[in-house]
């Protein structure tokens, strides 16, 4: 209402054209507001019939005036803006010759009402807007925290009776029973059993990083002995497979602070799916370099396998999700690896990448760590 205070300044006749504002506006404060604020900056103008004006809209529109032909004139003007009407201005005069002067000033008024009504209604439906999605975020927060509650005891629940297959493995192995059959009997109840085992281990994994309860046992480490060690146990899988697997780490030592255990998990979980998804004679890289600025450190693990299609790139973290090579079998596991390597990562301050050209043309993985100065440094345990 700031520029029609402007104009009754530069008018004094025009000051409180509106004698008596009636509204019929049935949404408190704001048009009351309105109105009382008109009714401060204007008084009275010649011509215009006392108690004669008032705003209507059209769900709650104002009693119509009766005209006669020697009683006084009406004049009604839209209340509209660019998007919306929101009723109109009438107005009762006696002298049309002395209004006619002001039409435009109260063309510009029903302007500025308009436009404060359409403002206060535009706030009203986003404030509404805002409490249906915090209602609505409320309910989403809910559930997921639901699914980690039941992800977790799940966890736990399974790790009984697979403690108790292991013992009974365990008795059969020292009992010594020279038979054939039984033998292949255990070696497979110990595969599958640590099959089942890491599945486990990851559910609960899984459920602490989305709780918040993942402990991490942090100390200066080199991470190119890591990845060293990591290749070594690996390799003979690889070569099982017809891979070419080829290690490419740099000469000096790459400091980090980090969990040697978590970050083996990681490593191990990103060399497991380029081997499963890259066929003979195919090949898998694992590379490290350091970077200066900013100081870090990229592992790259690169593949010449399936590949990824586009759509699936930013999908491909979340857990229980899984990709399916059509041309091959389906592979063990519950989708739970790449989304166990991002919440890793990130308890480390570090990042992870995933980028591919597409079906056939292999894919890449970058993590990222930050370094330190010192392989001496003293850092306590973290939880992330």
């Amino acid at each position: 209402m700031r520029s029609l205070r402007m104009e009754t300044d530069r008018d004094p006749a025009v000051l409180g054209m509106i004698c008596s504002l009636q509204t019929s506006f049935h949404v408190v404060p704001t048009y009351e507001q309105i109105a009382a604020m008109i009714e401060r900056g204007l008084m009275s103008v010649p011509g215009l019939a006392a108690s004669t004006l008032r705003i209507s809209t059209k769900s709650h529109p104002g009693t119509p005036t009766e005209t006669t032909p020697t009683g006084p004139e009406h004049r009604s003007i839209e209340l509209r803006t660019a998007t919306a009407s929101y009723g109109a201005l009438e107005v009762e005069i006696d002298d049309l010759t002395r209004f006619e002067p002001y039409q435009p000033f109260l063309k510009n008024l029903t302007n500025s009402i308009a436009t404060e009504v359409e403002n206060r209604e535009r706030a009203i439906a986003l404030e509404k807007t805002q409490r249906q999605l915090e209602r609505e975020r409320k309910r989403l927060a809910d559930e997921l925290a639901y699914k980690d509650d039941f992800l977790a005891l799940l966890g736990h629940e399974l790790r009984n009776p697979l403690a108790a297959i292991f013992n009974a493995i365990s008795i059969l192995d020292v009992l010594g029973i020279d038979d054939e059959y039984l033998d292949r009997a255990v070696a497979v109840l110990k595969r599958q059993s640590a099959h089942l085992k890491r599945m486990v281990d990851d559910l609960l994994d899984v459920a602490r990083i989305s709780r918040e309860r993942l402990h991490l046992q942090c100390e200066p480490l080199d991470l190119r002995e890591l990845l060293e060690h990591t290749a070594h146990d690996h390799r003979p899988r690889f070569d099982k497979a017809g891979l070419d697997f080829v290690v490419s780490l740099p000469d000096t030592p790459m400091p980090i602070e980090g969990d040697r255990t978590r970050l083996t998990q990681v490593l191990d979980n990103l060399l497991d799916n380029a081997r499963k998804f890259t066929e003979a004679p195919g090949r898998v890289e694992l590379s490290a370099e350091c970077l200066a600025n900013p100081s870090e450190v990229v592992v790259s693990v690169c593949d010449t396998g399936v590949g990824i299609e586009e759509e699936l790139l930013d999908t491909l973290f979340a857990p229980f999700k899984q990709l399916r090579d059509p041309h091959s079998e389906p592979q063990d596991g519950i989708g739970l690896g790449l989304s166990l390597v991002q919440g890793l990562v990130d308890a480390h301050g570090g990042t992870v990448e995933v980028d591919s050209a597409g079906p056939g043309h292999g894919t890449t993985f970058c993590v990222r760590l930050p370094l330190i100065d010192e392989l001496d440094e003293a850092r306590p345990a973290t939880s992330a």
